[in-house]
């Protein structure tokens, strides 16, 4: 298990948030196919691309999550998910890593062709980050955020180990 601590920072350092009521993280499985066995699954499912239509995008999501997590532990990020302070129903954005440097760098998931992240936005507009990360079934990819110097650097999901 690899824990992925919550922030609310938006600038460096990047610390973890808690508050009188606890501590909140997430919790991702060290392997994704110990999740496809919890659920009693092969992974075949998933690679075919005729069956994987058949599970949810929830699922789906998870294990794009899951697989990035990986990836960057693998590569000894330390890392963090974002959610705005209010209206904290509103998005989140799914990790949140901070350059030796102390750029604040936004990097979001997408595990299907629908690329849209509105809490990605919402985090460029405010947070002043150079470039953001968003990893998703789609090739690699540099566009310039509208109203922002910042880029979105679009990698493919099969990159993820070069973060």
């Amino acid at each position: 298990m690899v824990k992925n601590d919550l922030t609310r920072d938006m600038r460096a350092p990047l610390t973890p948030y808690g508050d009188e009521d606890g501590t909140f993280f997430k919790l991702y499985l060290a392997d994704t196919g110990i999740m496809f066995s919890k659920f009693g699954l092969s992974a075949a499912t998933y690679l075919e691309e005729s069956t994987r239509s058949l599970l949810s995008s929830d699922f789906r999501g998870a294990l794009a999550e899951n697989y990035v997590m990986q990836a960057l532990t693998a590569n000894e990020r330390r890392m963090f998910y974002w959610m705005p302070e209010t209206n904290a129903s509103r998005g989140e954005i799914d990790f949140v890593v901070q350059t030796e440097r102390a750029e604040v760098v936004p990097i979001e998931v997408k595990s299907g062709r629908n690329i849209a992240a509105k809490s990605l936005k919402r985090f460029i507009g405010e947070a002043g980050s150079p470039y953001a990360i968003r990893l998703s079934e789609q090739q690699f990819s540099v566009t310039p955020v509208e109203g922002s110097s910042c880029v979105l650097r679009g990698v493919p999901l099969y990159a993820a180990f070069c973060l």
